[in-house]
């Protein structure tokens, strides 16, 4: 599917699952991610690096077969499924191509539509080692079951280097009738070569988020979205749609949006709704009730800019909202879809809009410590986001 026709398509999704996720409060559903290569291809590097924590190591795993591992942590909505350190016999190679198959064919069988294999990733590591006709046979029966399939080089550190040996993979890979197999060269963290000599800075992690979400769709796109911690500006786009959705379907329901008081009691559970499911997006490491701390002490109920939907001579106030989106949203990269027409009467449309992009702001400025907090530092970053919030 080319790049227009998939971004045409997510969108017209876009607006029944955001509905369903908004209304129902659900949780996302877990991303299943199938990750291959043999011992020392730098698997768990790349895990913790694309999804922001020691996820093969902390996270909860079990073993499914002989030859396969699953790791997930609850508050991640992706699951890693390991072939665990593959050896290139013909036997093993054969038993965990089987046990692969089997696991993709359970999660066709599931009544839960979520719950499918949603992208495969073969890691080859690019510095002193051989493609075998083993891998390449591997990725042949693999990639041929209809689950996306992306070659991973990783420990890409010499440009010529990595580009002379893609080019023997994909030759390899091409006698072998696997033409146009995305490959992704990756340094998953930076390499410090010698004591001394300059560091060689982490690459093509990006890339490979782009690579990985051009297949996926729905739920299941903005599932991997909130769990990797590369692109903010993924997250930003995501969690701008569910602030235009609230905002948009609020202005059709008249009495809810425009009369003073009850618009404050249908606001305030948008918004609170709305904080929850941007700090899913942005899979922040703050709880539930941490959250719900935060806007109520800073713009829900009657302690924050809720208050002053019950005001209608209160105009001074969306001149701030106004100056605000202006100054902070407007042509900023991420928000392509923020010019909004909304004029001063309604009051929730506009209230909506400034809070939740200022809880957008407020996450992306804590969103590298949020993410590494124990308990104690949580706690100080949750006091500092409910002042920022109150204050802008």
């Amino acid at each position: 599917m080319n790049t227009k026709m998939h971004t045409s398509h997510r969108n017209k999704q876009w607006k029944e699952r955001a509905a369903t996720l908004l209304e129902d409060k659900q949780h996302l559903p877990k991303a299943n991610v199938v990750i291959a290569g043999v011992a020392g291809a730098g698997k768990s590097t790349l895990i913790n690096a694309i999804f922001g924590c020691e996820l093969a190591k902390t996270g909860m795993g079990r073993p499914i077969t002989r030859e396969i591992k699953v790791w997930e942590n609850d508050d991640v909505p992706v699951r890693i499924w390991d072939t665990m350190g593959l050896e290139l016999s013909d036997k093993q190679v054969k038993n965990t191509i089987n046990a692969i198959k089997g696991v993709i064919a359970g999660k066709n069988e599931s009544k839960d539509p979520f719950d499918r294999i949603h992208a495969i990733w073969y890691c080859i590591q690019a510095v002193g080692s051989k493609f075998q006709k083993t891998e390449s046979d591997f990725i042949k029966e693999l990639s041929g079951l209809g689950v996306p399939f992306i070659i991973v080089l990783t420990k890409c550190i010499s440009k010529k280097t990595d580009d002379n040996f893609e080019g023997i993979v994909k030759d390899i890979l091409k006698n072998d009738g696997c033409d146009n197999m995305p490959i992704v060269q990756v340094l998953a963290k930076d390499w410090e070569i010698d004591e001394g000599l300059p560091v060689i800075p982490s690459k093509g992690l990006e890339k490979l988020v782009d690579v990985t979400t051009e297949n996926l769709e729905g739920y299941i796109y903005d599932s991997f979205i909130s769990a990797q911690t590369i692109s903010k500006l993924l997250k930003r786009e995501l969690a701008e749609k569910y602030i235009l959705h609230e905002c948009d379907n609020l202005r059709k329901e008249w009495i809810k949006a425009y009369i003073p008081i009850v618009n404050i009691f249908d606001a305030n559970k948008r918004m609170e709704r709305m904080f929850k499911i941007i700090g899913q997006a942005y899979n922040t490491n703050l709880s539930e009730d941490e959250i719900k701390e935060i806007y109520n002490h800073s713009i829900g109920k009657w302690k924050g800019k809720a208050f002053n939907l019950s005001n209608p001579l209160g105009h001074w106030v969306f001149k701030k909202a106004d100056d605000f989106y202006n100054k902070y949203i407007k042509g900023q990269k991420g928000f392509e879809q923020s010019d909004r027409n909304i004029e001063d009467y309604e009051w929730a449309a506009k209230l909506i809009i400034w809070s939740g992009y200022s809880w957008i702001l407020a996450i992306e400025q804590h969103w590298d410590d949020l993410i590494k907090a124990d308990a104690n530092s949580k706690k100080k970053i949750v006091e500092q986001m409910i002042e920022q919030l109150k204050n802008i």
